[in-house]
């Protein structure tokens, strides 16, 4: 199935398009937060480019959450308009999910999306890329609320998002062996991380339709430790 993701959760913003075999093809753009200005024009040009039809467009993937209001309902209002006619599946993606699968199959350990939140805070969340998939919910806490959450784990940590580069991250992380930084260019949700997700989400019947989606805004919530899963 041909899946048209969009990402306009944050500054970078993009669109994707991906078949069975993969990405087809994936424009990404820094606008600031006008994404409503350029968004139709670049899902219809990247249709022209690949010469794939709307109609032949099975689903859509859109990042919905947490991030830039404005921009998450430009995003989800474009998907919403795009499935509605002929009531295609809409697929939500969570954005510190699509973050986190930006790092890519060959992160060990845990990852932490993180992105800003505003007032000294960030977005984040927790996965393990060996095989249990997210451990804790998206929340927003302090970045030293974050860090004391999965200090005791034991693992690699990666943290990636345009939280990691917060001033406010203790220093004396990025010389500890356990945590390291994600390269800058994986620090944005892209359009395409977003089609992976949406369709494991597809694949798993996890499919929203038109009229119930909505889009994932993170309350204010006190990080906790995280606690092991007895063995």
């Amino acid at each position: 199935m041909i899946i048209l993701s969009l990402e306009t959760s944050g500054r970078m913003g993009g669109v994707a398009i991906t078949g069975e075999q993969g990405l087809v093809a994936e424009w990404r753009l820094s606008l600031g937060m006008r994404h409503s200005e350029a968004l139709m024009r670049v899902i219809d040009n990247l249709l022209r480019e690949t010469k794939i039809a709307l109609s032949e467009v099975g689903a859509f993937a859109v990042s919905a959450g947490p991030g830039s209001f404005t921009g998450l309902r430009v995003g989800l209002a474009t998907a919403k308009g795009l499935a509605l006619p002929d009531k295609k599946p809409l697929l939500l993606v969570p954005t510190l999910e699509a973050i986190a699968a930006s790092a890519g199959s060959g992160a060990h350990g845990l990852v932490i999306p993180l992105m800003p939140a505003g007032r000294g805070t960030v977005y984040w969340s927790l996965f393990d890329r060996q095989g249990r998939g997210r451990l804790l919910p998206d929340a927003v806490a302090t970045l030293p609320e974050v860090i004391a959450s999965v200090s005791e784990y034991g693992q690699d940590v990666l943290l990636v998002g345009e939280g990691a580069t917060d001033p406010s991250l203790p220093r004396h992380l990025l010389s500890h062996p356990s945590y390291r930084l994600a390269p800058p260019l994986l620090n944005t949700p892209s359009p395409a991380s977003v089609a992976e997700c949406g369709r494991a989400r597809l694949q798993r019947g996890e499919i929203t339709t038109a009229e119930e989606a909505a889009p994932i805004y993170v309350k204010d919530f006190n990080a906790r430790p995280f606690v092991r899963a007895s063995p």
